[in-house]
């Protein structure tokens, strides 16, 4: 079991329900209410701004550059460094991840028992491929978490008591393989008080609290 050490605490004016690591190092945290905060790589600057909508997901880009930011109304990216909006995606989407610099992951509910997962080239936004997913549930959540192989990703479907699961997904080309990883068909992640599935850490109201 690979150990986990406290680097430091970086204390917060409002809640970090969502929360988003880029590969250089950068965290950005977010409330429900809109309210955010930019943390640089080595903790020493909080760069602090606000959105107009309410946030339910939230990805950084490899380098800390782009923030995306999943709305009840799509998707809006932004600079870190002028918190200007640069594009935006119109959908009815879940979560999104930058796979790497030139690989964006979405996933959007399309039927009760089905999601789209897609997977864009962010300058010209145009999709690469995509892949409806079968919701093992129906009515799932699912949430895009990073994978070691930069052209796959992993999605997390859970809907409370009914149970929780793992799929891999991987871009070939122009396709997309999703396997369902059998071997684990209970996650224990913890809900939030409207019953919506939280990821460990993505609670309280500073960065590095146990």
């Amino acid at each position: 079991m690979a150990a986990i050490s406290r680097l430091r605490d970086v204390h917060l004016s409002h809640e970090a329900r969502f929360t988003a690591c880029a590969a250089s190092g950068a965290v950005a945290a977010l409330s429900p209410e809109g309210a955010g905060s930019l943390i640089s790589v080595d903790f020493q600057t909080v760069k602090d701004f606000t959105v107009s909508a309410r946030p339910q997901a939230a990805a950084l880009s490899p380098a800390g550059s782009e923030l995306a930011i999943v709305t009840t109304d799509g998707i809006r990216f932004f600079s870190t460094a002028t918190f200007e909006m640069l594009h935006r995606l119109n959908d009815a989407f879940m979560s999104c991840l930058y796979g790497r610099e030139n690989l964006v992951w979405t996933c959007a509910r399309f039927t009760p028992r089905t999601v789209v997962l897609k997977a864009w080239e962010p300058e010209s936004w145009t999709p690469i491929a995509q892949a409806k997913v079968a919701d093992p549930y129906g009515n799932s959540e699912f949430s895009l978490f990073a994978h070691p192989d930069k052209n796959s990703v992993v999605l997390w479907a859970a809907a409370g008591q009914d149970g929780q699961c793992l799929l891999w997904a991987t871009l070939t080309g122009s396709a997309i393989a999703v396997t369902r990883f059998r071997s684990l068909n209970d996650t224990s992640h913890r809900c939030d008080d409207y019953g919506r599935p939280v990821a460990p850490g993505e609670l309280g109201r500073h960065v590095g609290d146990g």
